[in-house]
């Protein structure tokens, strides 16, 4: 009766929500109608404005650029809605996100390539560069998207010219340049569970050579589910933060460019709910009166933990960049230092300390396990490169790089366990634990890691014009890397299933490693062209420290290499009203660093190896269309067959180690479709205000979310549809939008996490999962929300 009536209270609030915001529009509406009665709109031009990016290190047209690429405009990330990276997926085909349980082990992965790792002494595959400014982990990644000119996602391996963390693709950030003249926007809107967004830029000149530009935003919402246990919200977040730029151009042939930022991210993230796979298995019948009164069903978004998930970021940064134009070419210089703190609490148990839960160490028993980390991350960058003026015969870019960054990480796990007598004498453990009773025991562990890495890189790649219409590209990287670490982990009890002895070991290496890049461009007509390329993929050499770590994880993981084919065709048709693309890739990787599973002190944890060989391979189509007047069309297409050509079992794993060869890579569907469209209503001038209606649909086939291949660990396949409508005066001087996202009010889940159970069929391991970890992300439901929008 009290879930049914907290229900009632929910959707009462939520209806009260859409009505206040459909008065707050009516309001904005007449405001913006008075603003417009003073002109009238001018009609769109029916051509695409030139689509300009810096995907080979130098400002080129899309369609000249020879690699498979998408590029999302600031507008477009507004009106879908995507205020993080996280969200990107939405708007790219070929991009899946998995969230983790803290942003230190979420990823983006390309093509079914990424590496997710607890692991301070392991790499990214897929590299984000905000600004030119590379960052070392991808958590830091996990940040608010603001104020942003675009954002380029390069498909396949980029390590020519993006470095060795590239391997399968790169995120590169562009954010908006400061104005010469005073202006701005400010922005506000509001949704459902709470959220409520605002931001703001505003650009000023200061003198005559020197322009300033100051960012801010701030995002709140409260969740979309509740911990029963305490009745707080879940999943929902507090984000705030700022850039600031300066713009110097003390002469004609230099540019200076200084940006500071700083972001905090405080959520109440990432609950993992629970849903059942199989009520009648032994080690779940604890399970379900331990969640009750949550029932662990497919759709689950609640949880009954007797601690809160909780993560907390810092991102923060500076860099100076100088541009000097010399009579050949382009000369830069980037020198940046970056600071990110992440801090994570979850409950390990995922329950609120009631009877038995799968994993406890004590038949019929009762166990609480939480677990604390923090991570200290500082980088140090430096770039220099020259980039020759296009058009020559021959047109090259090349350069210096260097990277350190030093990572300091404390990560505690405790575990207290009672046993049955205890647990009658206490009313069947619906009460803490007695402390001090002969059947009580506490074990715990802090590990404490310091991880060190050195990256220096020389770099080229150039273009050579055989004729007007067929050109070679050919480019490399040398690279020279150092890595140390220190591990040590002291545990103040011993005998607990995941909490191992106490531990230390220390290690270092320094490496050589070259990679290749080449290929060839042939114009089929004047806005047409054809290439072929060869990549070599390379992700550099890693250790695996994580709090677990034992004697058999002290060894060097080996580099991840790769061998990828790209051909492609790219077109600008119809007087520049059709840009499209389209790629055909195979990448085949060793040395594939991915999780598996080993046995460390009598439980099954996730583990860091070089898991042997995937290959990836398909088809991927992007376009952008205006076939009439106010009318703008794009989206994309990807056919991603990613799989696992030989996998190999870790030392130390338990022998029923799954062996999942010839079966899908996880976060790889097959299909993934995105789409959008937006229309300016042709309405005539006396009409006051100016409407657009715009909408948006992604949809992607059946995902493995294992390398366990469990298939309670496949998110069927869904689609999310969006719609929105503006309502602007002239020039977009006062904007407000409506909004419906995933509109249709799919449920779906971003990780799947089983309970690693397997078992032997025939001699074969093979997943036995009871129970999986539900990772729901926001936009899991129907969300309707207003923004008003003013520029200035």
């Amino acid at each position: 009766m009290k879930i049914a009536n907290r229900a009632a209270i929910e959707q009462s609030r939520k209806v009260g929500l859409s009505f206040r915001l459909l008065g707050t529009a009516a309001l904005a509406l007449s405001l913006a109608g008075a603003a417009h009665a003073a002109e009238a709109t001018s009609p769109d031009d029916d051509a695409l404005t030139e689509i300009i990016v810096t995907a080979q290190k130098r400002g080129e047209n899309l369609t000249s650029v020879p690699v498979a690429m998408s590029v999302v405009t600031g507008d477009a990330l507004a009106h879908a809605g995507v205020s993080t990276s996280e969200s990107l997926p939405n708007l790219v085909p070929g991009v899946t996100f998995r969230k983790g349980t803290t942003n230190k082990n979420s990823a983006l992965n390309i093509r079914g390539i990424g590496t997710l790792s607890f692991s301070s002494g392991a790499e990214p595959s897929v590299s984000t560069v905000v600004d030119g400014v590379v960052y070392a982990r991808s958590g830091m990644a996990v940040t608010d998207l603001l104020d942003i000119d675009r954002v380029e996602v390069l498909r396949g391996p980029q390590g020519t010219l993006f470095g060795k963390n590239a391997s399968a693709g790169v995120i590169n950030i562009v954010t908006a340049e400061p104005k010469a003249s005073f202006g701005g926007y400010a922005e506000a809107s509001g949704a459902d569970n709470g959220e409520v967004r605002l931001r703001s830029s505003v650009s000023a000149p200061i003198s005559s050579d020197l322009v300033a530009q100051l960012a801010a935003f701030y995002g709140h919402a409260d969740g979309n589910g509740r911990n029963v246990h305490n009745g707080h919200d879940i999943n929902g977040y507090d984000h705030k933060g700022a850039r600031a730029k300066l713009q110097w151009t003390p002469t004609d042939t230099v540019k200076v460019t200084f940006i500071g930022d700083y972001a905090e991210a405080d959520d109440n993230c990432c609950a993992e709910s629970i849903q059942i796979i199989s009520n009648s298995a032994a080690n779940v019948r604890g399970l379900i009166p331990a969640l009750s009164p949550v029932y662990p069903s497919a759709t689950n978004k609640d949880i009954n933990n007797d601690v809160d998930p909780h993560t907390k970021d810092r991102n923060f940064g500076a860099s100076v960049q100088v541009d000097w134009t010399l009579p050949a070419g382009t000369f830069t210089s980037i020198s940046a230092w970056r600071g990110w703190h992440n801090v994570e609490t979850r409950d390990g148990d995922f329950t609120a300390s009631y009877p038995a839960y799968v994993g406890s160490s004590v038949p019929g028993g009762s166990t609480s396990l939480a677990d604390h980390g923090y991570v200290d991350l500082n980088q140090y960058s430096q770039e220099l490169r020259y980039a020759s003026d296009l058009g020559g015969r021959f047109d090259y870019v090349g350069g210096f790089f260097f990277f350190h960054t030093d990572t300091k990480e404390r990560f505690t796990r405790s575990d207290v366990t009672c046993t049955a007598s205890t647990l009658a004498a206490l009313g069947n453990g619906n009460v803490p634990c007695a402390s001090g009773s002969s059947t009580y025991a506490r074990a715990s562990g802090t590990a404490v890691d310091s991880v060190t890495t050195n990256n220096e890189a020389l770099f080229g790649q150039g273009t050579y014009h055989i004729t007007d219409d067929f050109r070679l590209t050919f480019g490399g990287r040398l690279t020279h890397d150092e890595l140390d670490y220190t591990f040590q982990r002291v545990a103040t009890a011993t005998g607990f299933a995941g909490i191992g002895a106490s531990f230390a070991s220390a290690n270092n290496y320094s490496r050589n490693d070259a990679s290749a890049k080449a290929g060839v461009q042939y114009d089929l007509g004047p806005n047409t062209m054809a290439y072929f390329t060869y990549s070599q993929g390379y992700k550099g050499p890693a250790y695996n420290i994580f709090f677990n770590m034992a004697a058999n994880n002290t060894g060097r993981l080996s580099p991840e290499t790769s061998n990828a084919y790209e051909v492609g065709l790219k077109t600008s048709a119809l007087d520049n009203k059709v840009v499209a693309s389209l790629a055909l890739f195979r990448d085949d990787i060793d040395g594939f660093q991915t999780n598996s599973f080993t046995n460390i002190n009598g439980a099954v944890v996730s583990t860091l190896v070089n898991a042997g060989t995937v290959r990836t391979q398909g088809v991927e189509l992007d376009f952008l269309t205006r076939p009439l007047p106010g009318l703008t069309l794009n989206g994309g297409a990807a056919y991603t067959d990613a799989t696992i050509v030989q996998f190999a079992c870790p030392t130390g794993a338990p022998a029923t180690c799954y062996y999942p060869n010839g079966k899908v890579l996880p976060y790889a569907p097959k299909w993934k479709l995105t789409a959008d469209a937006a229309y300016k209503l042709p309405l005539p001038d006396s009409v006051p205000v100016g409407v657009t209606i715009d909408t948006s649909y992604s949809w992607r086939s059946n995902q493995q979310m294992d390398i366990g291949e469990s298939p309670a660990t496949i998110q069927q396949a869904y689609g999310i549809w969006n719609l929105g409508v503006d309502f602007a005066a002239p020039e977009d001087r006062f904007v407000v939008r409506l909004y419906a996202q995933n509109l249709l009010n799919q449920f779906y889940a971003v990780s799947k996490v089983p309970d690693s159970a397997t078992s032997v069929v025939n001699g074969i391991a093979v997943p036995s999962t009871t129970y999986v970890r539900l990772g729901v992300p926001r936009d899991a439901q129907r969300i309707l929300g207003l923004g008003i929008r003013m520029k200035f």
